[in-house]
């Protein structure tokens, strides 16, 4: 194995070469996991980029089905927002020069382009009356997962059913609420999960816009283009995300369609072994930063949340960098 203190970006990662390597597999016939692991040995090459630390971490995320509206009733009232038609991506030639460089959104104003309405500033109104809401949902803490998740598949009541798809973001920078439970004394750092939080947020109902304000990271959606159930959500990869197969990166590091060999130092969940699986980089997060960080597709449904909301185990990430295209 190589390690390198340079970016992946920077290694010269050749697309070209991926794809050749691509266009092998799928005209390549695998008998046995032997001949699998032959081919990945033959046309990759392992690198380990660590950074400024050796220390990984490897959590999980899923596409919650939820019931939604269509309309806004007594029962649904909690909006999923599309994009607004203000907010506009920023680069290096339009971003302000007092404003973060981290910030990748920004609100186009008469004025000129200032920071967007935050979580909290949302919460309180801020787009309200300007038709953006796409469908509604029952329960905010539900909707606030679904932020956090970036997709979901919504039921409703005539049958009916779609999926929604991330399509931007407010542009701060994103905090997890379970670190603010934290800080606030509310919780042990061990004792956080996704299900631990639902939970809090449920019991602790005059604080949760409080709580999850402290996020002033907001995504928008955008009805998905992929309406096949048996098939997994659009990442941002633009493909459908493979359940057990497709992970989350960080792309200012990262290309997508990067394979990735993923350890977990200790036992992975329920499990009586370490995780050690062979994963394709095909989504991001805002909450995914750094060259040892992964987020594990795990699937949709409840099942799915009950255990991708379990998962944070400290792992090493090998990302196979495919070589010139002399391999077998």
């Amino acid at each position: 194995m190589i390690e390198t203190p340079f970016e992946t970006k920077s290694l010269g990662i050749s697309a070209t070469n991926l794809l050749a390597i691509g266009q092998k597999a799928l005209a390549h016939t695998v008998q046995t996991s032997a001949e699998a692991k032959l081919f990945f040995e033959n046309n990759f090459c392992p690198y380990q980029y660590c950074g400024s630390s050796n220390a990984g971490f490897l959590t999980g995320y899923f596409e919650p089905e939820v019931s939604a509206s269509k309309v806004k009733t007594a029962q649904y009232r909690y909006p999923i927002y599309r994009k607004p038609e203000d907010l506009i991506a920023l680069d290096d030639i339009n971003r302000p020069p007092a404003m973060h460089p981290d910030y990748a959104f920004g609100r186009n104003t008469a004025n000129g382009i200032v920071e967007y309405f935050d979580r909290g500033e949302i919460q309180n109104g801020a787009l309200a009356g300007l038709d953006l809401e796409l469908f509604w949902l029952e329960d905010p803490v539900d909707l606030y997962y679904i932020h956090i998740q970036g997709s979901a598949r919504l039921n409703f009541e005539d049958g009916s059913h779609i999926r929604v798809s991330y399509a931007a973001k407010s542009g701060h920078p994103y905090t997890s609420v379970g670190s603010i439970l934290v800080q606030l004394g509310e919780m042990k750092l061990e004792q956080v999960t996704m299900q631990s939080i639902k939970t809090w947020l449920k019991q602790n109902h005059s604080r949760r816009n409080e709580i999850l304000s402290g996020n002033r990271s907001f995504i928008f959606f955008q009805s998905s283009t992929q309406t096949n159930s048996n098939s997994g959500p659009i990442g941002a990869a633009g493909v459908s995300l493979t359940s057990a197969r497709s992970m989350a990166v960080d792309h200012k590091l990262y290309s997508f369609g990067l394979p990735f060999w993923v350890e977990t130092d200790d036992k992975f969940v329920d499990s009586n072994h370490r995780f050690k699986k062979l994963l394709i980089a095909q989504d991001t997060g805002s909450a995914i930063v750094g060259a040892q960080r992964g987020d594990y597709f795990v699937g949709s449904g409840k099942q799915a949340g009950m255990i991708a909301g379990q998962i944070k185990h400290r792992a090493s990430l090998t990302v196979l960098v495919p070589n010139s295209g002399q391999g077998q």
